[in-house]
């Protein structure tokens, strides 16, 4: 780290901890958000604000937050993990919004008492819908063809690269191969193939 930048909370705790924090999972790519891919099909039946209210959860079970560090220490991390790990794994719980919603406020009391805030994990859970909504819109724009379908991908691509790679903490652009990575999968090209299909 740079001597003549000022010491921040998050290389206090790298330095202490060896968390990476907002810089390591922008360097990263953003895994974490990647991690959230499944679990956007998996509830996918459910309404919207209930399927987020889950992934919050998930996150905040998966998540080094230094956020959460920075209050608590590393007893407070632990306990943020697993207590989301822990309301997971009950699948009563997490079925039913109404039941959820108790078993988080009730978390959220316990964490106010303790001075611990998940910003972290709820700053990534802004970043997965932002990166949903440009799936979104290149899904929209691939039916209404407002352009052709490979400038609509690219557009898609760029926007996803320049926001993945260009971020604050990053050392470097993300790889052309690591943005590109989602197009080896068969149910890219299965999607790809219906579209063409049907515009034929």
């Amino acid at each position: 780290y740079p001597d003549h930048l000022p010491v921040t909370a998050g290389v206090r705790l790298f330095r202490k901890y060896g968390l990476t924090g907002a810089r390591g999972e922008a360097e990263s790519g953003f895994n974490l958000i990647q991690t959230l891919l499944p679990q956007f099909d998996e509830y996918h039946p459910l309404e919207r604000e209930h399927r987020l209210l889950i992934l919050l959860l998930h996150l905040m079970a998966i998540n080094p937050d230094t956020n959460v560090v920075h209050r608590g220490g590393l007893d407070g991390l632990h306990f943020i993990r697993q207590t989301a790990q822990d309301l997971l794994a009950d699948q009563h719980t997490v079925s039913d919004k109404a039941i959820l919603t108790r078993a988080l406020m009730k978390f959220d009391a316990a964490c106010i008492e303790r001075n611990l805030s998940s910003g972290g994990s709820a700053d990534l859970l802004a970043l997965a819908i932002f990166f949903f909504g440009v799936y979104i819109a290149t899904i929209v724009g691939l039916v209404l063809k407002p352009y052709g379908e490979p400038v609509i991908l690219l557009a898609a691509v760029a926007v996803s690269g320049a926001i993945i790679g260009n971020t604050e903490g990053a050392k470097e652009f993300l790889k052309a191969g690591d943005i590109l990575n989602g197009y080896k999968s068969g149910t890219t090209w299965l999607i790809f193939t219906a579209f063409t299909l049907s515009s034929a």
